[in-house]
């Protein structure tokens, strides 16, 4: 994991043939001041219902060494009516584009503050092992619930 100024477009170009050239993968997003600010919030979602929410530093500071990832800080959190409705909106959004009949088994919607501290979709992870389970007190099994919804 890197992050790029402005004027460093060069060598984020060759890090990421580095990366490609090497079989992995290569992921470009636009680094937001609300990362850095604020951090990142993750809501998870069971079945299409919000079962927790936690917050996430930044992995990548300006006071850490260029480009190193830092300790990556995670924390139970209550989300606002905002995020909420930001995050659902995201999942409605991707209806459409999946293939699954129903809710999602489950979703993790990553969300930023833009600079005018409105949160925004960074990341909408469907395919995800990282559900923060052990952040939320119940999580595990409303999610063994709904597995055994779906299988039973």
């Amino acid at each position: 994991m890197r992050r790029f100024t402005v004027g460093d477009e060069e060598q984020a170009v060759m890090h990421g043939i580095d990366l490609l050239t090497s079989t992995k993968r290569v992921m470009v997003q636009p680094y937001l001041n609300g990362i850095e600010d604020h951090g990142e919030v993750n809501l998870i979602f069971f079945g299409g219902e919000l079962s927790h929410a936690i917050t996430k530093a930044p992995l990548l500071t300006r006071s850490g060494p260029a480009g190193e990832p830092t300790q990556d800080v995670r924390a139970p959190h209550e989300p606002s009516q905002a995020e909420v409705e930001v995050a659902r909106a995201a999942l409605e959004a991707s209806r459409g584009r999946t293939t699954t009949v129903g809710p999602l088994l489950y979703a993790r919607v990553d969300l930023v503050d833009d600079s005018d501290g409105q949160p925004l979709v960074h990341e909408l992870e469907l395919v995800e092992p990282s559900l923060s389970l052990c952040f939320a007190p119940g999580s595990a099994g409303r999610f063994a619930e709904i597995l055994a919804q779906r299988c039973g």
